[in-house]
């Protein structure tokens, strides 16, 4: 169980240090390709993979098709938003396996002119990064913990909650004051 915990931490890692100063969203890619690139370095790093393999791994991890925002939103919101990190996850094992089995890597994936994924999916840029890795992600940032909301809906939530409860309370006691 100690491996498995670890390897969450690391991946959670991965993907946090790369979102931190990194916006997929505004280039119009879903932050699942995110997941989908963690995994396959933490599957490959548990398979044994060599560095050479587990670089052809996250290489083909960014060559493989990505995942667009168009079903997180608005026409086309649909159930593919429940089951998006479990495809990346297990995409991310395959390429694992294939780059154990021997399959190719791409030296350039990211910056190469015209074609690379930073010129294609990018708009140009290259990644940028605040920090190492290490634990910063798991220790600051913040977690869906209290309501079944994204990150950023969490706060609005708990005010609706939290209202809800003393507008119940003051119906079913009249005399309450306004000051609480």
């Amino acid at each position: 169980m100690k491996d498995v915990l670890i390897a969450m931490v690391k991946a959670h890692e991965i993907q946090g240090c790369i979102a931190l100063e990194n916006s997929f969203n505004k280039v119009g890619l879903d932050h699942v390709l995110l997941v989908k690139l963690a995994s396959t370095a933490v599957v490959g790093q548990m398979i044994g993979l060599t560095r050479d393999e587990l670089i052809n791994a996250v290489s083909l991890a960014f060559v493989d098709g990505h995942s667009l925002r168009t079903y997180r939103h608005a026409p086309n919101t649909g159930s593919r938003k429940s089951w998006a990190a479990g495809d990346a996850t297990s995409r991310a094992v395959r390429l694992a396996l294939i780059a154990k089995a021997g399959e190719m890597g791409y030296p350039s994936v990211l910056s190469a002119k015209t074609w690379g994924f930073y010129d294609v999916l990018f708009k140009g840029n290259a990644f940028k990064f605040q920090r190492p890795y290490g634990s910063y992600v798991m220790e600051n940032v913040l977690f869906k913990i209290s309501f079944p909301a994204e990150f950023h809906a969490q706060t609005a939530v708990e005010a609706a909650m939290t209202l809800h409860g003393r507008l119940k309370r003051k119906r079913a006691n009249p005399s309450m004051t306004s000051g609480r």
